[in-house]
C-alpha cells in the first residue's frame, strides 16, 4: 500500500505541525484576535477601497478604518514619471499578508477539532473508520494497479529493446526518456481512471472520506509528474540516458521527489481544509506555515546544490563570459525566484482574488525551472536532428559552411522561441496583476522595454546566424613555426584570399549589427539617436584629421588587400623584414621569421612587397664538378635523377617541371660550376632542393663523376725525394727539398 503508507506519512506531518504550532503559539491570540487596520489617505479609487474591506472582512477579525489626511499641496505639473501607488499598495499587500500569516498561525489550533467534526459528519458506509478506509483502500488498491500497468509497460519495452537501445546522441537518449515518461503516464492514467470509478461507486456522498480521496487522487497527480519530469530528465542510475548533465543526478532527484511530495501535499490539505469548512484564518495559518517551511527548504535545496547548477550552466567546459556569469548567477536567482514566489504568496493571503495569485505564483515556479531546460533541450535536439539529417543524406557529416550556420541558427531560434513562449506564458499569468495594480498609462509605459525586448532578440538570432557563417567559412588557425619547422615536410597552410580578407569583414559586420541593434533599441526607448549620429561623425572627422598616420595605415591596407598583394601563410619580403604573414588587421600586418621572431608593420610603412608564395617558383642551385668530369655524362644522371623523382608519389604533386642541368655557369681554376634548376610549388621548394642535392649527390658518386675539390697539388724538383702535398685553401704550404 504505497499510497496508504504516503496518506499516513501524510498525516503524521499533519498531526505533529498541529502539535508544534499548539505548543508554540500564544493562547491569548484566538481568544483575542487583534483587529485589521485598514489605513486610508481619502484619495483611493473606490475600486481600491471595496477590495481591501473585502480582504479584511474575509480574516475573520474586527476591521478598524483609519483616515489619514494627505498633505495639501498645489497641483503638480503633468509627469512622465512611472506613478509609484502601484508598488506603494503591492508593498503595503505584503506587509499586511506578512502581519495577517503571522497573526493567523495560533487559529491553527482549531484545525483538529475541524477535522474531527468532519470525522463524525461522514455519511458514506455505516461508520466513520468504514468510510475513511474505503478510501485508503481504494488509493491503496489504485496506485498499486498504476505501478503495474507501468512495470508491465516498461517490461514490454524491453523486451522490445527500446529502453536499451544504443544511445550514441541526444535523440536516442530523448526517445528512450520519453518511453519512461509514458510509461509513467500510462500508469497515472489508470491509478486516476479506477480511483475515480471506485469513488463515485463506493463514495458517492461529499464528506470527508470523498473529499481525501479526490485529495489523494491530486497528490498523485502532482507527485508522479514531478518524479516522471525527474527520471526524464537526471535518469537516476542510468548515466547514458541522462538529458540534463548535472552532478550528483542522484541527489538532485531524490531532492525533487520530496519536493513533488510536499508541494501537492500543502495544497491537498488546504483544499481538504476549505471543504470541511475551516475558519479562513486558520487555512491561512496553515498555508503560511507550510508555504514557509517549504521555502527554506527550496533555498536549502539551491544553496547546497549551487556548484551543481552552475556547472550545468556552464555547460561544463571553457564557456564564455556571459555563459560564465549566468552559471554564477544561476543559483542566485532560483533562491531569488523562491522567495519572490513565497512574497507572492504572502499577498495572495489579503488579495481579493488569492487563489489566482497563488495559482500565478506556483506556475512560475515550474516555468522558471523549466523553461531553459527545455530551451537547452530543444537547442540541442535541432541542431542535433539537423546534422544526422545531412549525415544520412550524403553518407559524411556536411561540411557546408552555409548548411552549418542555418543549422546552429534554427537550434538557437528554437530554443529563443521556447523562452519567449515562457515569458508570453508567464504575462499571461501575471496580466491580471499588471491591469488592476497598475494604471494604463503604467502598462503602456511598458511597451517601450518590451519592444527593446523584442529588437535585441533580433538582434542577437541575426549575430547568430552571421557568427556561425563567418566561423564556418573562417580558415583554420595556423600553427606556429616551431624551430624544427625547416626540418617537417608539412604543407604550409596558406589562406585564399577571402580567408584573408575574412576576418577583417567579421569584425566590421558584427561591429555594424551591434551597433545598428542599439540605436534600434535606444530609439524604441524614446532616445533620439540623431545626435548621438552626428556626435559619432564629430568624432571621426577628430580622429581622422588628428591620425593622419592611422589614416594612411588603413587607406594602405585596403589598396594592399584590394590588389591580394600577400594572404595569412604566405611569405612575403618588405625591403626591410621579411617572414611568414600571420595575420592580417585594418591597420597592420604580422610577419613571422624563420627564427621565430613576429614583426607587425604598418601598412603607411610598407613601400613594395615580394610575395615568394604564389602559383610556383623555380628554384636554381649550383654544384661544383671536377675539371676533368664528362659534362654530358653528368647532365643525363641529373636529368634522370629529376625524371625519377618526378614519377614517386611524394614528389609528384608538387613538382611543376623536373630537376634538370640548366648548363654550366662558370669554370675556375679548380672546378666546373654547373646549374640545376626546378619549378615547383612554392611551399615545397626547399623541401625538394634538398631530396634532389641528396639523390643528385648519390647517384653523381656512384657513377664514378668525382666532384670539385680546393686541394692543391705541389711538387718539389728534389729529384731523390719528391714530395707531394695535398692541402686546401691559401694557408702556407709545407714544401719538401730545394726548389
Amino acid at each position: 500500500m504505497i499510497k496508504g503508507k504516503a496518506v499516513a506519512h501524510l498525516l503524521g506531518l499533519v498531526a505533529l505541525l498541529l502539535m508544534a504550532v499548539g505548543i508554540l503559539a500564544p493562547s491569548g491570540r484566538a481568544a483575542d484576535p487583534a483587529p485589521v487596520v485598514v489605513t486610508l489617505t481619502g484619495t483611493e479609487p473606490p475600486e481600491l477601497v471595496d477590495k481591501l474591506l473585502a480582504a479584511a472582512a474575509k480574516q475573520g477579525r474586527p476591521v478598524e478604518v483609519r483616515l489619514r489626511s494627505a498633505p495639501v499641496t498645489a497641483d503638480p505639473p503633468p509627469s512622465p514619471d512611472i506613478d509609484r501607488s502601484g508598488w506603494a499598495i503591492l508593498s503595503e499587500n505584503f506587509t499586511v499578508g506578512v502581519e495577517y500569516g503571522w497573526d493567523a498561525l495560533p487559529s491553527i489550533r482549531a484545525l483538529p477539532a475541524d477535522l474531527a467534526r468532519a470525522w463524525r459528519d461522514v455519511r458514506n458506509g455505516t461508520t466513520p473508520v468504514q468510510a475513511v478506509g474505503t478510501a485508503l483502500l481504494i488509493a491503496g488498491i489504485s496506485a498499486l494497479v498504476g505501478y503495474a500497468t507501468m512495470r508491465s509497460i516498461r517490461l514490454v519495452w524491453r523486451q522490445a529493446r527500446l529502453e536499451w537501445s544504443p544511445l550514441d546522441g541526444i535523440a536516442s537518449r530523448l526517445g528512450a526518456g520519453l518511453a519512461t515518461l509514458l510509461s509513467h503516464l500510462i500508469g497515472l492514467a489508470a491509478f486516476l481512471a479506477l480511483a475515480w470509478i471506485a469513488s463515485a461507486q463506493l463514495l458517492p456522498e461529499p464528506d470527508l472520506a470523498r473529499w481525501l480521496a479526490e485529495g489523494i487522487s491530486a497528490l498523485a497527480i502532482g507527485f508522479i509528474a514531478y518524479w516522471a519530469v525527474g527520471e526524464f530528465l537526471l535518469g537516476p542510475g542510468r548515466p547514458q540516458r541522462r538529458l540534463l548533465p548535472i552532478p550528483n543526478a542522484e541527489r538532485h532527484f531524490r531532492l525533487l521527489r520530496l519536493y513533488g511530495f510536499c508541494g501537492p501535499a500543502i495544497l491537498m490539505t488546504v483544499d481538504l481544509f476549505a471543504k470541511i469548512g475551516s475558519s479562513p484564518l486558520a487555512i491561512a495559518g496553515w498555508f503560511s506555515l507550510t508555504g514557509g517551511a517549504i521555502t527554506l527548504y527550496k533555498l536549502w535545496w539551491f544553496w547546497t546544490g549551487r556548484a551543481d547548477i552552475a556547472l550545468l550552466c556552464s555547460g561544463g567546459a571553457v564557456a564564455g563570459i556571459g555563459r560564465r556569469a549566468l552559471a554564477t548567477a544561476a543559483p542566485v536567482l532560483l533562491m531569488a525566484s523562491a522567495v519572490l514566489i513565497w512574497a507572492v504568496g504572502r499577498v495572495a493571503a489579503v488579495a481579493p482574488d488569492g487563489a489566482r495569485w497563488a495559482n500565478a505564483a506556483g506556475a512560475t515556479q515550474i516555468i522558471i525551472i523549466l523553461v531553459p531546460i527545455l530551451a537547452a533541450g530543444v537547442a540541442a535536439l535541432v541542431r542535433e536532428s539537423v546534422t544526422l539529417r545531412r549525415c544520412a543524406e550524403t553518407g559524411r557529416l556536411d561540411t557546408n559552411p552555409i548548411l552549418k550556420a542555418w543549422g546552429l541558427v534554427a537550434a538557437t531560434t528554437c530554443g529563443m522561441i521556447v523562452w519567449v513562449l515562457g515569458l508570453w506564458f508567464m504575462a499571461r499569468l501575471w496580466q491580471f496583476f499588471l491591469l488592476e495594480i497598475f494604471s494604463p498609462a503604467q502598462v503602456a509605459a511598458l511597451e517601450g522595454p518590451i519592444a527593446v525586448i523584442a529588437v535585441l532578440l533580433v538582434g542577437w538570432m541575426v549575430w547568430s546566424f552571421l557568427e556561425a557563417l563567418f566561423q564556418a567559412y573562417m580558415p583554420q588557425t595556423r600553427a606556429v613555426t616551431g624551430p624544427d619547422a625547416e626540418d617537417e615536410s608539412a604543407e604550409q597552410q596558406v589562406q585564399s584570399r577571402f580567408g584573408t580578407i575574412l576576418p577583417l569583414v567579421r569584425a566590421v559586420v558584427l561591429a555594424g549589427i551591434a551597433g545598428i541593434t542599439a540605436l534600434i533599441a535606444l530609439s524604441r526607448l524614446g532616445v533620439d539617436i540623431a545626435p548621438l549620429l552626428a556626435g559619432f561623425g564629430i568624432i571621426g572627422l577628430a580622429i581622422s584629421f588628428g591620425s593622419q598616420a592611422l589614416v594612411r595605415d588603413i587607406v594602405s591596407g585596403i589598396f594592399f588587400i584590394a590588389d591580394d598583394a600577400f594572404r595569412v601563410g604566405e611569405y612575403i619580403d618588405t625591403g626591410r623584414l621579411k617572414g611568414t604573414v600571420e595575420r592580417i588587421t585594418l591597420r597592420s600586418v604580422q610577419l613571422r621569421h624563420q627564427s621565430g621572431l613576429v614583426h607587425t608593420i604598418p601598412f603607411g610603412q610598407i613601400a613594395s612587397v615580394t610575395n615568394s608564395s604564389r602559383e610556383w617558383a623555380t628554384v636554381k642551385f649550383n654544384i661544383r664538378l671536377d675539371r676533368d668530369t664528362d659534362i654530358e655524362k653528368a647532365r643525363k644522371i641529373i636529368k634522370r635523377v629529376g625524371l625519377t623523382m618526378q614519377e614517386e608519389a611524394e614528389f609528384a604533386p608538387h613538382l611543376i617541371l623536373p630537376l634538370k642541368m640548366q648548363g654550366v655557369a662558370e669554370i675556375d681554376d679548380t672546378a666546373i660550376i654547373v646549374r640545376l634548376k626546378f619549378t615547383s610549388k612554392p611551399d615545397k621548394s626547399s623541401w625538394l632542393q634538398r631530396e634532389g642535392l641528396k639523390r643528385v649527390y648519390a647517384a653523381l658518386r656512384d657513377a664514378g663523376v668525382i666532384f670539385a675539390s680546393n686541394a692543391v697539388t705541389v711538387r718539389g724538383s728534389d729529384a731523390t725525394g719528391g714530395a707531394a702535398a695535398s692541402v686546401g685553401g691559401t694557408a702556407p704550404i709545407p714544401v719538401t727539398g730545394a726548389p
